[in-house]
């Protein structure tokens, strides 16, 4: 399932039997009006330390269409890079 709002899957986690990926800072701050309880799991996932949100008919000025170009190819090139670096772990380790 999928949901356009945080606010949302709180509120479907919170009433339903489905778990949600919420992040672990929004978790924190709002738990305790939420009642959401945090899962521990086997192998963490990893996912980006920076995220773009808005809505997906907004229409960004032109300084914030730059930032989102700027972070957008930034991830990329992190990306590539750690894909590299595991490229490179493996083969040393074989």
């Amino acid at each position: 399932m999928t949901c356009q709002t945080l606010t949302g899957t709180e509120t479907i986690a919170a009433h339903t039997d489905l778990v949600a990926a919420i992040p672990l800072e929004v978790h924190q701050a709002r738990a305790a009006a939420t009642g959401l309880r945090r899962l521990a799991l086997a192998e963490p996932i990893e996912g980006p330390r920076v995220a773009i949100l808005r809505w997906a008919d907004a229409r960004p000025t032109p300084a914030s269409a730059d930032l989102e170009e700027a972070f957008v190819q930034a991830a990329h090139a992190m990306a590539k890079g750690s894909a590299r670096g595991k490229a490179a772990r493996t083969l040393a380790t074989k």
